[in-house]
């Protein structure tokens, strides 16, 4: 878990093997802004209301937002995945499939929603950070890992990204000015896309999933990119551990199956048609087209390509610092966490409790500071079972529920709401292990345990790995004598 998050730290075992899927899978979603108690809540009365009520404080709901409210989720299965220690060092190599989605809506335009038109002829907001991303991928990783001495550790991971599916939205400028009357937009942008999955004339009706795709196309990457990770670790003192990584930098060239429209307008809107009923799948995909030609009829310096485009992963800025206790058996955290798409940061700081009592079991208890509202817990567990390895853990776990009155048919029941959590994360594993008990500096004191893995070989440490100090004046005894020189006796 910790080498996902900076390639610097290296597992303990000297070898490990991940089941296939099981070694290690993760999902996670969330938003930078709400929670459901944003929505809804009671009133002076206890009486539940939502924030649009004559009762509701709508403002109250605005300032919360972000100035870009993001909506992310990830999901990640592994399907290769093991490492291996040569002396110092640790190399890893993993296949990985994963999912990423994002959309990013404009604080202007819940302005928009929220408030109307208040003036007359004009209202003007900003939709320029708005946009879409979802993507399909599947990663090929090399990991190397050095201890350089007893401080300072490097790492790296090389990433073949190769891309299954995209659509992705992007504005180079979107400005609205709206009257009662009449909204004049004026922007450019562009629309991306490319799969497997190929819309015929740019028809969503003209898609049959029945003939039109097999496994064969999925197999098939419509795009071809790269990516890396970089971590370091120092101990500042030995109990102080301090680390910074960043990692998923990288990006994938669509160069296959596309469907693009690039876009420049400056046009005039009287209103949508909201009398359309949709009741089978057949009248979405007609709704769906009709807007779609709509869009196109109606940007009339629309130009529609094949040309290929780039998209960049979702950059993740890791910095931590741990401080341990009692032999290394217990420590405090802090990590600092942000994620950076499309120039919109996700921040999260997390502390936590760890315990390692043992060799083969450790636990980890967190809580997250910006985006938890005071109402969440983290908690990871790792047990080892002979040479089977078992992680699981999860953030933003809530520990506060409202209760929601349930009816089904002659039956009622009260169930339990998380309410002031902005998303989740869960994460497990299990993998095979061999040769958890390393002794790089072979004094007798495992690494794990060790604060002090670099001493000289045969010299007497105690039981934290340390050379003794036994009438501690600062220096080791081995150094102290090494000093000693002997003199010539004075001659007569």
């Amino acid at each position: 878990m910790r080498n996902y998050l900076n390639p610097a730290f290296q597992p303990l075992s000297n070898f490990y093997l991940g089941f296939p899927v099981l070694g290690y899978s993760q999902i996670g979603f969330g938003n930078n802004s709400l929670t459901l108690k944003d929505f809804a809540y009671n009133d002076a009365n206890g009486k539940p209301i939502w924030f649009l009520n004559k009762n509701g404080n709508k403002d109250n709901f605005f300032n919360i937002l972000k100035s870009s409210l993001l909506f992310q989720t990830n999901f990640q299965v592994n399907i290769l995945d093991f490492g291996f220690r040569t002396g110092k060092a640790y190399w890893s190599f993993s296949l990985t499939e994963k999912a990423e989605g994002q959309i990013g809506l404009p604080k202007d335009l819940m302005k928009l929603l929220l408030y109307g038109t208040p003036n007359m002829d004009n209202n003007s907001y900003d939709f320029t950070s708005i946009g879409a991303d979802a993507t399909v991928y599947t990663e090929a990783g090399l990991g190397y890992s050095r201890k350089m001495n007893s401080k300072l550790s490097i790492g790296a991971k090389l990433k073949l990204l190769l891309g299954t599916a995209n659509v992705s939205t992007s504005s180079g400028s979107l400005k609205l000015n709206a009257g009662m009357n009449e909204w004049n937009l004026v922007g450019n942008g562009s629309v991306n896309y490319s799969s497997p999955i190929d819309l015929n004339g740019n028809s969503f009706k003209s898609f049959d999933p029945n003939t039109d795709l097999s496994i064969n196309q999925w197999l098939k990457p419509s795009g071809v990119g790269g990516g890396i990770d970089l971590g370091v670790t120092y101990k500042l003192t030995n109990e102080l551990t301090l680390s910074a990584a960043v990692t998923d930098l990288g990006f994938i060239r669509w160069s296959k199956n596309l469907k693009r429209m690039s876009y420049s307008t400056n046009s005039k809107f009287t209103g949508l048609d909201y009398t359309v009923k949709i009741k089978t799948v057949d009248d979405f995909k007609d709704y769906a087209d009709s807007v779609f030609t709509s869009i196109k009829d109606t940007e009339k310096d629309s130009v529609t390509s094949n040309s290929a485009y780039t998209t960049y992963t979702s950059t993740k800025v890791n910095v931590g610092a741990e401080y341990s206790f009692f032999k290394n058996k217990l420590s405090v955290g802090l990590l600092s966490r942000t994620m950076i798409h499309y120039n919109v940061p996700y921040e999260e700081l997390t502390a936590s409790i760890n315990g390692r009592p043992i060799d083969w079991f450790n636990m980890s208890v967190s809580y997250s500071i910006l985006n938890g509202r005071m109402s969440n817990i983290g908690a990871g567990l790792g047990l080892r079972t002979g040479f089977i390895h078992w992680f699981l853990s999860a953030d933003y776990l809530p520990v506060k529920y409202a209760t929601v009155d349930i009816n089904s048919g002659s039956s009622s029941f009260n169930a339990p709401v998380p309410y002031n959590t902005k998303g989740l994360n869960l994460a497990f594993g299990i993998n095979f292990v061999f040769g958890n008990k390393i002794d790089s500096d072979r004094d007798g004191v495992i690494d794990r345990k060790d604060k002090c893995p670099d001493t000289p070989r045969g010299v007497i440490v105690d039981k934290c790995g340390c050379p003794v100090d036994a009438e501690s004046i600062g220096d080791p005894d081995y150094m102290l004598k090494s000093r000693i020189r002997p003199t010539k006796p004075l001659e007569k």
